[in-house]
């Protein structure tokens, strides 16, 4: 099973879509501030020309309009346009707002004429396409005697303005096309990398079980192999056991060795207990042979459940879906499984427990399955061991094969099921059997 695994789609809606989106409107942005700024400086440099130019103009006049010397002021007008190309019009107007004198097309004015005696200062009239500039001109006692005007062309702000917001379309279809391509590259990275992390976990986990059936198989093959060759021996000594205890009664050997009869049961225990080793062993190797029919799982599971010798102080519980029909399945193996689940949680609780033992048919993933769980409140598995349960021939019990789990784990899959395994150390184990019959099929 893959775990941690990179997830390409919550690393393009979580780290690259928000990056993506957050440089593209921060260049945008910063787009769009750098054209306003371009054309808020170029304004000002216009506006500035204007006021010193009009304001040069009405100190330059004042001595030429008290003359009366008009083809002086149209040299000066002649000198201030041919100075700067934008002006369209320079005019010398009276507090009436009439034309004194002027060069260009008459200018008419955006505020009441009366205010023009009581100017004091410059003042700056804006349109789309053009600015006016009014400046007071002052006689020597400081009073307005005219006012001098200006007005001042923005066709190259304008274009400014055009060509600004051409280049800011073309800044931010740039921007778009090019995060675009990233995120596009990104994502399609992202990706080729998951698919490579995926099939090499893929390659991984087929290596492992791989593996894991060369070393079952082998295993298979020795236990089957030392299982016959010890069966003999074993034979031969509990006959030779049997045959001493036939003897003993005829002669005076309790009487002068009274050890020789608890010799002889401890043969006895060993001899059982090796047989039990043996029936592991073979039964290892036999865990892909199956003979199935139609069974019952609950009928099943209550004979596995009076074989075993309960002790006191463990309570077994029982909860047997009666929706489960019955399946195909070998009753031998299933019930060694059964079996093998059972006398394991009455081990894991030692000081007496509850085991709940339940069956149940759901439905995941649109797949109808048949569940047996073996949940205990016993002692629990520690995560270093969790993953190791299964393995051939580890255990952690004083006497034991390590075979039980590694045999119920293939005959389960022999049946095309699963068994998993929960558990918390402190808080029991609970064990999962997962079974896909055929008569479940939709």
């Amino acid at each position: 099973m893959m775990t941690n695994v990179f997830n390409p789609i919550r690393f393009r809606r979580v780290f690259v879509l928000p990056l993506i989106v957050f440089l593209a409107c921060f260049v945008i942005v910063l787009s769009w501030w750098t054209i306003q700024l371009q054309l808020n400086i170029s304004e000002a440099d216009l506006n500035r020309l204007g006021t010193i130019t009009v304001e040069n103009l009405s100190k330059s006049s004042v001595s030429l309009l008290t003359a009366n010397d008009f083809e002086s002021l149209k040299n000066v007008i002649a000198l201030v346009k041919e100075k700067e190309a934008d002006i369209l019009t320079v005019e010398f107007l009276d507090l009436k707002g009439k034309k004194i004198i002027g060069d260009g097309d008459d200018i008419k004015l955006p505020l009441d004429p009366d205010r023009l005696k009581f100017m004091k200062a410059t003042e700056i009239h804006k349109n789309r396409y053009f600015n006016l500039y009014l400046s007071p001109i002052f006689d020597k006692r400081a009073a307005v005697t005219g006012v001098s005007a200006i007005l001042l062309s923005k066709d190259k702000l304008n274009t400014m303005n055009r060509k600004s917001k051409l280049l800011f379309v073309l800044i931010v279809f740039g921007v778009v096309s090019f995060n675009v391509f990233i995120y596009q590259y990104l994502v399609r990275e992202s990706l080729r990398a998951y698919q490579l992390e995926r099939a090499f976990n893929d390659l991984k986990n087929l290596q492992d079980r791989i593996l894991q059936q060369e070393k079952m198989a082998a295993i298979g093959r020795l236990a089957s192999g030392v299982g016959h060759e010890l069966r003999n021996p074993l034979g031969a000594i509990k006959n030779a056991v049997y045959y001493i205890r036939d003897a003993i009664p005829a002669s005076n050997l309790l009487e002068k060795d009274p050890t020789v009869s608890e010799f002889l049961e401890m043969i006895e225990t060993e001899i059982k207990n090796s047989t039990e080793i043996i029936s592991d062993l073979l039964d290892f190797s036999k865990v892909g042979k199956l003979h199935p029919q139609l069974i019952d799982l609950g009928g099943l599971l209550w004979e596995a459940k009076a074989i075993v010798d309960v002790p006191d102080g463990i309570e077994i519980r029982e909860s047997f879906s009666k929706d489960i029909a019955p399946v195909q399945a070998d009753p031998v193996r299933l019930r060694q499984v059964f079996l093998n689940l059972i006398v394991n949680a009455i081990q894991a609780m030692p000081k007496g427990g509850t085991l709940y033992i339940s069956t149940e048919k759901v439905s995941r993933n649109g797949r109808n399955e048949i569940q047996i769980t073996f949940k205990d409140t016993g002692t629990g598995i520690s995560p270093e061991n969790m993953k190791k349960i299964f393995e051939p021939l580890f255990t952690t019990k004083d006497r034991g094969t390590g075979l039980g789990l590694a045999i119920c784990q293939g005959i389960v899959s022999a049946h095309g099921g699963k068994i998993e395994v929960r558990s918390e150390p402190g808080n029991g184990s609970e064990f999962v059997i997962r079974l896909f019959p055929p008569e479940l099929r939709a």
